[in-house]
């Protein structure tokens, strides 16, 4: 009775020690713990790409250049970032936070901005050395902001990225959290638009032009003449990403500009 009481013990034992690691296989093999286990090698690598591309601003501009220092691969290296699943995460994450931070926030206004700094970036053309100062110094304000991630914040953001049914059903509340996507979904809907904002954005700017001092037109202002300085100034006025087109302008509706 022994003898096989401790048999089935053992057996019970096996069975529990096989069914543990199968688990843990399975997370460790998964692609949602593989993608969380990169995201700090991943972000090592854009902070490198983002300090290379600084350090050879400042060069460029300390030793008064004809030409320019090439730095296709570390914006290789960004654009890369932006594409793949860490990429997507983070900026979720820098959604999440720059909605929540109050309008004075200055940390939370630099996580506003943080997607539209990146594309900047990534989309940057070098043909002369200033190209080179204007990259350097949004790799160097993207730097600053990267710099406010803590290891809780790393945290959240790595079981976001394991849980990927969760990522997806956030990307509709995130889309309202990017001032390019939001801009963006208000001019696709608006199919009267023929280019750019349409009469909308002709509308914002003769109520700038009459006075009024509102920090959503000028945000959407700054969307239409890709102003990386009048969007990230307006966002520090307190505008709201989540502000459509056409509240902004309704706001004014009852207005007489003749």
């Amino acid at each position: 009775m022994l003898a096989t009481a401790i048999s089935i013990a053992s057996a019970v034992i096996a069975i529990a020690s096989a069914v543990s690691s199968a688990r843990t296989s399975y997370q460790v093999n998964g692609s949602g713990f593989k993608a969380s286990q990169a995201l700090l090698t991943d972000l090592a690598t854009l902070l490198a790409a983002l300090r290379s591309i600084a350090v050879k601003g400042a060069m460029a501009m300390g030793e008064q250049r004809k030409t320019p220092i090439p730095i296709d691969v570390e914006l290789a290296t960004v654009r890369a970032f932006m594409t793949n699943t860490s990429g997507l995460a983070l900026s979720l994450y820098a959604g999440r936070v720059g909605a929540a931070g109050a309008p004075d926030d200055p940390v939370a206004a630099s996580w506003r901005v943080f997607r539209m700094q990146l594309t900047n970036l990534a989309t940057t053309t070098v043909t002369k050395p200033s190209d080179n100062q204007t990259a350097g110094m949004l790799a160097l304000e993207l730097e600053r902001t990267l710099s406010a991630l803590d290891k809780k914040a790393i945290k959240q953001i790595r079981r976001e990225i394991k849980n990927m049914p969760n990522v997806l059903s956030s990307l509709t509340n995130s889309r309202q959290n990017d001032v390019l996507l939001v801009a963006l979904e208000s001019v696709v809907s608006d199919q009267k638009a023929i280019a750019g904002l349409g009469a909308a954005g002709k509308r914002l700017r003769q109520l700038k032009a009459s006075g009024v001092e509102d920090a959503d037109i000028d945000l959407w202002l700054a969307m239409e003449d890709e102003d990386l300085e009048a969007a990230k100034n307006a966002l520090e006025r307190g505008a709201d990403p989540s502000k459509s087109l056409g509240e902004v302008v309704d706001r004014y509706e009852n207005m007489n500009l003749d």
